[in-house]
């Protein structure tokens, strides 16, 4: 059976789409790839072409066959489906929440994000909470902090910081040049994914 992540969160912009691109991207980057499958569902979101892509890529903005291509996938042992959770959706949210092996909550250094993302975890006890595009500078870190630390630690992935073009890595013509660039940190946050679901790259190798 395949391995499902859902990212989800009741505000746009917290970077659900960029992650669970960077996760396809990061899984089919590791020295050992491990196939992936991003379903998009966020009407605005974009969903990028296959071409050269490192990781599969489905359209289901339309909310009409995220059901089928689950139950299509979950067939295949060997897979990853990463699912680009609505925010205008919680019922769709939801319902792949209750299927889903591991449920992520991006959020931003704003207390409207760290407000929501509370409230989601509420929702969704077994969920993690994912601090996107992460101030490091000197100025801003305190109130950062803060700002993280509002958030139960053991109910939070590490930071993920601001990573230079990683928001073109749903553009068609960007991301053959960009591949290699943001390869190192989209695999850290791979295997990030991996390891709260208790799985390594050894679990997706042939025996």
């Amino acid at each position: 059976m395949a391995k499902t992540i859902i990212l989800i969160g009741r505000k746009g912009g917290s970077g659900k789409t960029t992650l669970a691109h960077a996760i396809g991207h990061g899984l089919g980057s590791l020295h050992t790839p491990i196939s992936a499958l991003v379903v998009t569902t966020e009407a605005d979101s974009e969903v990028p072409k296959q071409g050269s892509r490192r990781y599969l890529s489905v359209d289901d903005r339309s909310g009409a066959s995220l059901q089928a291509v689950l139950e299509k996938a979950f067939d295949h042992e060997k897979l990853v489906v990463i699912i680009d959770g609505a925010a205008r959706r919680p019922g769709a949210d939801a319902a792949a929440a209750d299927l889903a092996d591991l449920i992520l909550i991006p959020f931003t250094a704003s207390r409207q994000d760290v407000g929501l993302a509370l409230m989601d975890l509420e929702r969704f006890p077994q969920a993690y909470a994912v601090p996107n595009r992460w101030p490091t500078h000197p100025g801003t870190k305190e109130r950062a902090a803060r700002l993280l630390n509002a958030i139960p630690h053991d109910r939070r992935m590490p930071l993920v910081p601001a990573i230079p073009k990683l928001a073109d890595i749903c553009d068609h013509e960007l991301y053959p040049q960009l591949v290699s660039e943001f390869a190192a940190p989209c695999r850290t946050l791979a295997v990030e994914a991996l390891t709260r679901m208790n799985l390594s790259v050894q679990d997706f190798m042939d025996s």
